[in-house]
């Protein structure tokens, strides 16, 4: 799995303090209620962020490189620090390098359903006892002990490892960029380097080139035949990097499930803020019906393309890489999709049916996927113009 299949927190605001650790800093970011940290030491290097999302998930993302037989007594104290609900595929390889990501429901209240006729669920109450204060203190109690950790008996403690303060993107000379955080500021860039969650705009940095995140360059990552994989004339955009949980009507939570629903155009920017960045008022100008449908993202990284809307349902196709086989994740994940409905074609009850796709552009090599961004916010085209 490549570094920019991850979920990513990326600040857009100043850091509120600032603490240094072995060989790092560590950033608070109150305005955005989270903080990030990173050290290295010779070849090793560690960063970590966490994030309370508007749902009030905890949202943790930790990035270790070459840190040798350290590397597994991290990740086992990462997944039980956030509830050990840390990503089940995240292993350490030979090198000590792990990439990994987990979601923490405890600040707030959750049902979960295990059927449907008669309908089966039980409700976790949120424990109010847990403050952003308090995960702060504990992430820099445990950052700062890893950063301690992979400095012993280093020969320099430089602190290459990118720290980003803002969008802005600006680095000192001395640090070295990391891949998976790196600003987009070109409109010829690689649209599979994207940002996921793809941040627009920022009151201390210059708009972010959002012209290679449209849908049809997305699909072209993956074939260069728009009459094999296109996206439905209905859909407006694909956000594969879902920051906020989809609740349905009856205020569950929707996780990696068959799912549509309607939404206000006011809504759009809490699921798709790139979109609604970059269409402002053209996301629905003749005041059609908005209506968000998801899907269940298994075995990734896996492309998703909602290909049809009509009256046998919706279809999508699920995009695969072809080659030698890579190890694939087991977690089960949500994506979904912004479709705008004119002439009362969308059916929330619609019949759901799925097809493979194998990409001819989209290849694993060696054990390694060749980059492509199968996740990610992309929008239709015209929506900028």
């Amino acid at each position: 799995m490549t570094n920019d299949q991850f979920t990513k927190i990326v600040f857009m605001t100043e850091a509120t303090s600032v603490d240094s650790l072995q060989g790092g800093e560590l950033k608070v970011f109150e305005e955005e209620s989270g903080a990030m940290a990173a050290c290295s030491a010779d070849d090793k290097a560690y960063s970590s962020e966490i994030q309370i999302d508007n749902n009030k998930m905890v949202v943790t993302h930790l990035k270790l490189k070459n840190a040798g037989n350290l590397c597994e007594g991290i990740l086992i104290r990462f997944s039980e620090a956030c509830g050990k609900q840390a990503a089940p595929w995240a292993k350490c390889d030979e090198n000590g390098s792990v990439e990994t990501f987990c979601g923490d429901y405890r600040m707030t209240s959750l049902t979960k359903c295990t059927a449907n006729n008669p309908p089966s669920c039980t409700t976790t109450e949120a424990d109010t006892t847990i403050t952003f204060d308090m995960l702060v203190s504990d992430f820099y109690a445990g950052v700062s002990d890893i950063c301690n950790k992979i400095s012993e008996g280093a020969e320099s403690t430089s602190g290459r490892f990118e720290i980003p303060s803002s969008s802005s993107g600006k680095q000192d000379s001395e640090i070295e960029p990391s891949p998976s955080e790196e600003p987009i500021t070109s409109s010829n860039s690689n649209p599979g380097n994207g940002d996921e969650g793809n941040p627009v705009t920022s009151s201390n940095s210059n708009p972010i080139d959002t012209i290679p995140f449209t849908l049809e360059n997305y699909t072209a990552q993956f074939t260069e035949s728009a009459s094999e994989l296109s996206f439905d004339s209905l859909v407006l955009a694909y956000n594969g990097s879902l920051r906020n949980v989809i609740m349905d009507d009856s205020n569950r939570m929707v996780w990696g499930a068959n799912f549509v629903k309607e939404i206000s155009t006011e809504e759009v920017s809490t699921y798709f803020p790139l979109t609604a960045a970059v269409a402002e008022e053209r996301i629905n100008p003749d005041n059609c019906k908005l209506f968000i449908v998801t899907t269940s993202d298994y075995g990734g990284p896996t492309g998703h393309v909602l290909t049809a809307i009509d009256e046998e349902g919706i279809k999508f196709s699920s995009v695969h890489a072809t080659g030698l086989q890579c190890i694939q994740t087991n977690a089960i994940t949500t994506v979904a999709f912004l479709v705008r409905d004119c002439s009362g074609v969308v059916d929330v009850n619609a019949e759901f049916t799925s097809s493979s796709y194998a990409s001819t552009l989209w290849s694993c090599e060696s054990g390694q996927f060749t980059e492509s961004e199968a996740y990610g916010e992309w929008y239709r085209a015209d929506l900028a113009k």
